[in-house]
């Protein structure tokens, strides 16, 4: 089964000695003539990938609020301070700003990543980001990851609820 397939390398990542492991022990809690799901996965073998911020930032560009709010519930999992993860977060607005600004100034992928500082490799993954946003989203969403900033440094509400609500303030479908 493709799907469960899928789940495992989800849950697993692409070490093979760790997926071989997670395999030997699904062969001991079913049977042999039973199927693997993506559900008998998700009930049996933990979740032990490293996830990283650049899986939050993904999630964030396609707006998929769900892979987001796991990204991030991970990331916090990991021990990642939530000021750091935030701060990530302004890093990849100012980018996708500098790159929406270097387009419209019709300036070129390679002037507009030496003038950012973005490595070329990565320059890809800003195009796409920014074309995902209009520069009045990209200045919101510089504004509420600084709105953000100061709620986690000041306000005592727990950093999981104010990060995750910045999740879903930044994801909100784009104004026609």
């Amino acid at each position: 089964d493709t799907f469960a397939a899928d789940a495992l390398a989800n849950c697993i990542g692409p070490n093979r000695a760790l997926i071989e492991r997670a395999l030997e022990k699904l062969e001991l809690v079913i049977s042999q003539e039973q199927l693997i799901t993506p559900e008998i996965i998700e009930e049996h073998v933990i979740d032990t990938r490293e996830r990283s911020i650049f899986e939050l930032t993904k999630a964030i560009t396609k707006r998929n609020i769900p892979l987001a709010l796991e990204a991030l519930r991970a990331l916090l999992y990991q021990k990642q301070e939530p000021v750091v993860i935030n701060g990530m977060l302004a890093r990849h607005a100012r980018m996708m700003l500098q790159v929406k600004l270097g387009k419209q100034q019709k300036l070129s992928d390679n002037d507009i990543a030496q003038q950012a500082g973005i490595n070329p490799y990565a320059m890809r993954e800003y195009l796409e980001a920014a074309n995902h946003y209009s520069m009045a989203e990209l200045y919101k969403f510089h504004a509420d990851v600084f709105e953000t900033d100061r709620s986690l440094k000041s306000k005592p509400v727990p950093s999981p609820i104010v990060l995750s609500q910045l999740l879903l303030t930044l994801m909100k479908p784009p104004v026609s």
